[in-house]
């Protein structure tokens, strides 16, 4: 038995560190998205669905992050150190940022509007969570193509070399198609939007296939 206490007590040691790291993500997660729901001055019942989504909490948890959503919300100190707190527990896990960057425009967009102060409240989010301006159009084009055209859908600036735009192509598909998704861990209720969004990308990259691959 007593050769046997390390081993139970370096399990022990491991699933403490991992529980305490989700519920981590979770505080963060919470305040994060809370902050940004009530950017515009109001939460909308598709907002919250939204996050329940991204989320993917159990019905009997919900009622306490829902609260702590709400509590959250009350103000809009203290979103950069929520979203800080995610980007070290995300360290060299960018689809994993990324992820997050795009669950919460899918709440800003949840409404049917994309406000201003959501709009710079997206951008200070992605500044704290280590991504940049490259990420946040790409994000954006993800859910409204008309803002960033088809270029930022692929997260380009412009016309490239017919062997960059490929691979760009491919490295999105490998991110955003439907199966490496849920192969990362994203939710399944999420899958739906990951296709409409591979949809988008592969349709702005034949858009403009022609420019780049002539």
């Amino acid at each position: 038995m007593r050769k046997r206490w390390p081993k139970l007590l370096q399990s022990w040691t491991r699933w403490w560190r991992i529980r305490s790291r989700r519920q981590a993500f979770t505080i963060a997660l919470v305040g994060l998205a809370g902050k940004l729901a009530a950017a515009d001055g109001h939460i909308d019942p598709e907002e919250r669905e939204s996050f329940r989504r991204m989320l993917k909490a159990k019905p009997f948890e919900w009622k306490r992050i829902s609260q702590q959503f709400d509590l959250v919300a009350g103000s809009q100190a203290g979103a950069e150190i929520y979203a800080e707190m995610l980007s070290r527990l995300t360290q060299k896990q960018p689809e994993r940022r990324r992820d997050i960057l795009l669950g919460l425009v899918d709440i800003a967009y949840a409404d049917g509007e994309f406000s201003d102060q959501e709009r710079e409240f997206i951008a200070r989010a992605a500044f704290g969570l280590g991504l940049n301006a490259s990420d946040v159009a790409l994000a954006l084009g993800q859910n409204d193509e008309g803002v960033v055209g088809p270029w930022g859908v692929l997260g380009l600036n412009g016309p490239v070399s017919c062997r960059e735009l490929k691979q760009k192509y491919h490295d999105l598909a490998r991110e955003f198609h439907p199966d490496a998704a849920l192969a990362r861990g994203a939710p399944e209720e999420l899958v739906e939007g990951f296709s409409r969004r591979f949809q988008r990308i592969h349709e702005a990259y034949k858009l403009v296939y022609p420019q780049c691959c002539p």
